[in-house]
């Protein structure tokens, strides 16, 4: 497959390169054989619910919108499609909750509290942190 990148620079600028399709692929355990994994649209996610609110706009007003590939370079690479801006959306607004959760912990786990409730804080806390190591090194295999 191709990839150019730096297209809103002079043609001159551009930088063409190849990125073979083995990159793209994973071996199914069913059949063995290498494949690239198909991605589905989610219709209950919330990209679909913001083109779904608009198609009656669309009856009316043409409101195109299409960047092209990701640019990460660039004047264009603030650009991004609606489905990675509705992801953007989602993760920071679940960090958000994480942070909110962090901050009642650290609200009730201070000096003069009982013991019981710092030691549940650090058992569940601790037990939390071995999940997410567990999860985090699944992910880098």
């Amino acid at each position: 497959m191709v990839s150019v990148r730096g297209l809103t620079s002079p043609p001159s600028n551009w930088q063409v390169s190849g990125v073979p399709f083995t990159c793209m692929m994973n071996v199914i355990s069913d059949t063995a054989k290498p494949t690239i994994l198909d991605k589905h649209v989610d219709l209950s996610g919330k990209a679909f619910a913001r083109l779904r609110s608009s198609r009656e706009r669309w009856l009316r007003v043409d409101d195109y919108y299409n960047p092209g590939p990701i640019q990460f370079f660039g004047s264009a690479s603030s650009l991004i499609t609606i489905t990675v801006l509705e992801e953007q959306n989602d993760m920071m607004e679940r960090l958000q909750k994480v942070f909110a959760r962090l901050s009642e912990i650290k609200r009730v786990c201070r000096v003069g509290y009982s013991d019981d409730v710092l030691d549940a804080a650090l058992l569940g806390l601790t037990s939390l942190s071995q999940i997410l190591d567990k999860l985090a090194r699944g992910r880098r295999h």
